[in-house]
């Protein structure tokens, strides 16, 4: 009866550890029977994080696919420390939501420095659970954050900070990624203090609210659409779509500021300092306002 139950639990751990085996590409991390289980606690994604952040080499290109979701720490997350250029992909196995919850922010180069990039692929979903006044991420300079296929960031009312932090660093999203669901003094979805913004494809920011900015609060740096991407049904004081402080706002293409609401100035777009722009068949319509400053 021992031999037994030992041979069910070996069977067991095999079918729940990691695959992991080098590629051309760098290193494979998935969801399937592997011979080399990573140490540690914690589910799929912690352990494959941590794993690289052991091990990444400079200028490797790592992948993470996911089919089941789970809570992690965003220390777990942050730039491997030993290398420089390293990529890590965080994308879905098939076409099912992945959710991953992430208790604290996940910063972006501000401890290494070191050139790093993250991209969130497929059909992941990144979900803020804290409740502290934090971004759930922030990019710093010589990093970049990409966002692409349907993945999606969803913040929450309690964080009073911005899904995403830009300082110095680069922001893009492509396809049908989306920002939706957080509450902030300043930028409901996305604040650019410096660097670089850009959303394309089909990109939205929509559904978040903030004093200045419901979607997008551009202090500097440079923000830019193109292509059908749009800002949405966003709310505010002051800019429901967008408040540009500091900094260029251009709107290429198709792209739409539409359907944002400020309860005393903007409802579409403020422009204070910065630079704004519209080419193409650009669009900022049916915002609305509802009092006076």
């Amino acid at each position: 009866m021992n031999k037994q139950r030992a041979l069910v639990f070996l069977v067991l751990a095999l079918v729940i550890t990691d695959y992991v085996h080098s590629q051309s590409a760098g290193l494979y991390v998935g969801d399937t029977l592997t011979d080399v289980p990573f140490q540690g606690r914690g589910g799929i994604l912690a352990r494959s994080l941590a794993w690289i952040n052991e091990n990444a080499v400079d200028n490797g290109v790592y992948t993470i696919r996911l089919n089941t979701g789970e809570t992690i720490l965003a220390m777990n997350v942050a730039a491997p420390h030993e290398a420089e250029n390293v990529s890590i992909t965080i994308t879905t196995v098939g076409i099912k939501e992945v959710v991953i919850s992430v208790y604290l922010a996940m910063d972006m180069g501000r401890d290494s420095g070191a050139p790093f990039s993250l991209t969130l692929g497929g059909h992941t979903t990144l979900r803020g659970i804290s409740e502290g006044p934090v971004p759930m991420v922030n990019v710093y300079a010589t990093c970049n954050l990409t966002m692409s296929g349907n993945a999606k960031i969803t913040g929450t009312s309690a964080d009073l900070s911005s899904v995403v932090y830009i300082d110095g660093g680069t922001f893009t999203m492509t396809d049908d990624a989306s920002i939706s669901g957080n509450s902030a003094a300043a930028g409901g979805g996305v604040y650019v203090a410096d660097g670089i913004f850009t959303m394309s494809g089909n990109a939205s920011v929509s559904g978040n609210s903030a004093e200045y900015g419901g979607g997008v609060y551009v202090c500097g740096g440079t923000f830019t659409m193109s292509d059908n991407a749009y800002i949405s049904y966003n709310s505010a004081e002051y800019g429901g779509g967008v408040y540009v402080f500091e900094g260029t706002f251009t709107m290429n293409d198709n792209a739409s500021v539409s359907d944002n609401s400020a309860a005393k100035s903007g409802g579409g777009l403020i422009v204070d300092n910065g630079t704004f722009s519209m080419n193409g068949e650009a669009s900022v319509s049916n915002n609305h306002y509802y009092g006076e400053e």
